[in-house]
C-alpha cells in the first residue's frame, strides 16, 4: 500500500543472494513482472597491483568543490534524460557529502565545458564507483575513460583493494569493464507488481 499510496509502482530487485530459492517464481505467482535488462555488479580485485593507465590528453577531471554541486547534478540528470527541475534537490542531496574523506566527486572538462561526473566511494578497503554520466554530445570521446582513470589513480594512493561498480548488462561499457580487469560479482534483476 505505501508505495501505491506514492503512486509508485511496487519494485523488487533479486540477486543470488535473496532468499527463499524460489523468490523469483513466488514473485510471478503473486502478479510480479520481471524487467527487460539485467542490472550487473562488476569487481575489479587487487587494485594496487592493477596497472591504470596516465590520463588522456584534451580531458581535464577535478574534484567537486562546494560551488559545483549543481554542475554536477545538472550533468548527471542530462546525462539520462532526466528532468533539470531535479537539480537543486539532487545538488541537496549531494552537497553534505562533499569533502568528506571517504568520499570523492568527479567533474570531467572537455574542450574547458563540464562533460560527465562519477563518484568514487570508499570503506575500509573497498571503492564504489557510481553516479557516473556523460553528456551525450561528449561520449566517446575519453570523458568516462579519464573519470575512471582519475578514481582508480585516486583509489590505489588511498588504500583501496577492490573497486565494485554497477552497470546495465550486455551494454558496450559492460564489454569496455571486462576487457580491462573487472568481472561480473552478479547480477540482479527486476521485478515490478503492475
Amino acid at each position: 500500500a505505501y508505495f501505491r499510496d506514492k503512486g509508485l509502482p511496487v519494485t523488487v530487485f533479486t540477486s543470488p543472494a535473496c532468499t527463499p530459492p524460489d523468490l523469483t517464481e513466488r514473485l510471478a505467482a503473486r502478479g510480479f513482472v520481471r524487467q527487460e535488462g539485467e542490472e550487473v555488479w562488476m569487481v575489479l580485485e587487487n587494485l594496487p597491483d592493477f596497472p591504470i593507465p596516465p590520463l588522456l590528453p584534451g580531458v581535464e577531471v577535478s574534484l567537486v568543490g562546494e560551488e559545483e554541486v549543481v554542475t554536477f547534478a545538472e550533468i548527471f540528470l542530462a546525462a539520462f534524460g532526466l528532468p533539470m527541475d531535479f537539480a537543486p534537490y539532487l545538488a541537496q542531496l549531494l552537497a553534505p557529502s562533499v569533502g568528506l574523506p571517504a568520499v570523492r566527486h568527479y567533474v570531467a572538462l572537455a574542450d574547458g565545458r563540464p562533460a560527465g561526473v562519477c563518484s568514487l566511494l570508499r570503506h575500509d578497503d573497498i571503492g564504489i564507483l557510481g553516479s557516473a554520466g556523460v553528456l551525450p554530445e561528449y561520449r566517446q570521446g575519453g570523458v568516462a575513460t579519464n573519470l575512471a582513470i582519475q578514481a582508480g589513480l585516486d583509489a590505489q594512493r588511498e588504500g583501496v583493494e577492490t573497486l565494485v561498480l554497477q552497470t546495465a548488462g550486455g551494454t558496450f561499457l559492460e564489454r569496455v569493464l571486462l576487457a580491462n580487469g573487472f568481472r561480473r560479482a552478479f547480477v540482479r534483476e527486476c521485478y515490478v507488481l503492475p
